[in-house]
């Protein structure tokens, strides 16, 4: 009698665990594509920093010497490169330039950037309709970020500074207009862009970027109220169609808190980075030469 109490015990868990696995299967929603770790030995986010500030100094150190242009600003900035940022709100990890107007959320301008901007909402249709056609690509195109909760994956047009020509060919109308946006930055490793999809669930840590040279403009392509962004500890949404500007040297993260996980329900933005307008033409020609992809 024992043994068949034990035999029925064994077989009832037998089933609850194959019913449970059968559940999990089924219902459990799973990225498309394979799930990576960064594995860019030059990626500026991952990689220690000593070296390319290192390399920056020399650079500019070089650059001088054949220069007779007014570049105090940029030289305070490499003499305290090494400097810790504890006391200050912007804390970015790699280069930080004095005198640069600062705000979490930048105010519109006049500038270039502000133009940009417009540029980049008038032709929304265009970029909307290259974000489609590509966004069933292989994964040979997409870098998928793995997050303790969540996930999130970019497709690269300019990563670090580098044209990613595999992807460019893809999205060649945005990419022609994106290289001939007046701030666009493109030729330095502090330069990206990017289609970047977060999916519902998932939660990007707050981190700091690595320069307040920039600043970073996210263009909404697919929206949801539940998904948002904060700088600084000001919380901002995304809405379809129009763009925002934030200094991703203060602290910020991404959260999408719906509880729903439906792989459609993404949020989907253009992302590039520009010049901060507060840099000259020439501090942008030596922060190039510095700071190169």
């Amino acid at each position: 009698m024992e043994i068949f109490i034990v035999f029925s015990t064994g077989i009832v868990g037998l089933v609850l665990a194959f019913a449970v696995y059968m559940y999990l299967f089924i219902f459990n929603v799973r990225p498309k594509r394979k799930i990576t770790e960064c594995d860019d030995k030059d990626c500026v986010r991952c990689k220690k920093y000593t070296e390319i500030k290192e390399k920056a100094v020399v650079l500019y150190r070089n650059y001088i010497d054949d220069c007779d242009s007014d570049l105090l600003r940029i030289q305070s900035s490499v003499t305290d490169i090494n400097k810790t940022r504890h006391n200050r709100k912007q804390c970015p990890n790699v280069f930080f330039m004095e005198s640069l107007k600062s705000q979490p959320w930048p105010s519109e301008t006049n500038s270039d950037i502000e133009q940009d901007v417009n540029t980049l909402e008038k032709n929304i249709s265009m970029i909307q309709s290259d974000f489609v056609r590509i966004m069933d690509s292989s994964e040979d195109h997409w870098l998928i970020n793995n997050t303790p909760n969540g996930f999130w994956e970019v497709f690269h047009l300019v990563n670090q500074g580098n044209v990613v020509e595999k992807n460019t060919q893809l999205v060649p109308k945005t990419y022609d207009l994106i290289k001939n946006l007046k701030s666009a930055m493109l030729n330095t490793v502090f330069g990206n862009v990017a289609f970047s999809v977060v999916y519902p669930g998932t939660t990007i840590s707050d981190h700091y970027g690595p320069t307040n040279i920039r600043l970073r403009c996210h263009l909404g392509l697919q929206t949801s109220p539940f998904c948002s962004i904060v700088v600084d500890g000001q919380k901002k949404s995304w809405r379809n169609g129009k763009g925002i500007l934030f200094d991703d040297s203060y602290l910020h993260g991404v959260e999408y808190t719906h509880d729903v996980k439906d792989e459609n329900k993404y949020r989907a933005v253009l992302m590039m980075d520009m010049w901060h307008p507060d840099i000259t033409k020439e501090e942008q020609k030596i922060l190039s030469y510095m700071f190169p992809p």
